[in-house]
């Protein structure tokens, strides 16, 4: 495959500091086939964020590829200069790929096929990223950060999961909530989140997710007790009968306000609605499997909260 960079004087700055040293990265797209001339692109060259220098790689691979969508041109990989100093002396300097192919070939495929969803959503990573860059920014919103910069480049189980978990506790604290407010908050968000980990996961129930969200908001003090033991469960079996006492006590609080509480009643609805999860027991048995659909749907039902 023929490969051709931007010369350096086009390359995206990425710098990161500690309190002896200071590391300057210069990153560069490689093109599968095209080389690209002087004043094509248009992104920002300079990129610092609170979360650390690889969060603020991906922000500005993110950028790049953002600004070639209507380019048409595949970018394959990035690759990287990187020098450290300690004042103005080199201490040491490197070269090398940063090793984005995954997220360098979902952004093609989305390109190719005018996929508007895919492109939105790594839009809205870019934003995130974008929002929480500042150095003042809180710890948590740091970390979710990281995971969503980890995921981008690597669609693993392991950052989905932790980025459901942190934007689940953002949230809850009511502490700089609006960069995660934004963040795979629809239906259409997460149905591209679901095909982007590629391991063939059911769809998420619409209705088990709007009965769920709907119960969590009726116990304002305690949802994310309740929250907490939908991401601890240990097997689809379990997650169920979680999902369907804290739905039963939603349609209970539910009619207590209108004035006809009947306990039996809110039980049977809740294990009717229920039982549609069971259908998917079968295509959620591999562990793997389940933690992503899990997540997944967790993120669906926050999705539905108003907070």
């Amino acid at each position: 495959m023929e490969a051709a960079t931007l010369g350096r004087g086009f390359a995206a700055i990425v710098i990161s500091r500690t309190k002896r040293q200071k590391e300057e990265m210069y990153i560069l797209p490689i093109f599968s086939s095209h080389i690209v001339i002087s004043g094509f692109l248009d992104y920002d060259r300079f990129y610092q964020h609170s979360a650390g220098g690889f969060v603020a790689s991906v922000l500005a691979t993110l950028s790049i590829l953002l600004d070639l969508t209507s380019k048409k041109i595949p970018v394959v990989d990035f690759a990287y200069t990187k020098e450290v100093k300690a004042g103005n002396q080199p201490i040491f300097s490197e070269s090398g790929y940063l090793g984005f192919e995954k997220l360098c070939s979902l952004w093609w495929r989305a390109v190719e096929e005018d996929n508007e969803g895919k492109l939105r959503i790594i839009r809205q990573i870019k934003s995130f990223l974008e929002n929480t860059a500042r150095q003042n920014i809180d710890s948590q919103n740091q970390n979710l950060a990281r995971h969503l910069a980890n995921f981008a480049v690597s669609l693993d189980v392991d950052s989905l999961c932790m980025i459901e978990r942190l934007k689940a506790r953002i949230l809850a604290s009511q502490q700089n909530i609006y960069p995660t407010l934004s963040l795979f908050n629809t239906r259409k968000d997460i149905e591209e989140v679901r095909k982007m980990v590629e391991l063939e996961l059911p769809e998420v129930p619409e209705n088990v997710s709007q009965a769920l969200a709907k119960a969590m908001e009726l116990d304002k003090k305690g949802w994310m007790n309740q929250f907490t033991r939908l991401e601890n469960a240990t097997d689809f079996s379990q997650l169920i009968s979680y999902i369907e006492h804290i739905i039963s006590r939603g349609y209970y609080r539910e009619l207590q306000e209108k004035g006809r509480a009947d306990i039996r009643f809110a039980m049977n609805r809740a294990r009717e609605l229920a039982s549609t999860l069971r259908e998917l027991h079968t295509a959620l048995g591999d562990e793997k499997k389940f933690r992503a659909w899990k997540s997944i749907f967790l993120m669906n039902v926050l999705s539905k909260m108003k907070f």
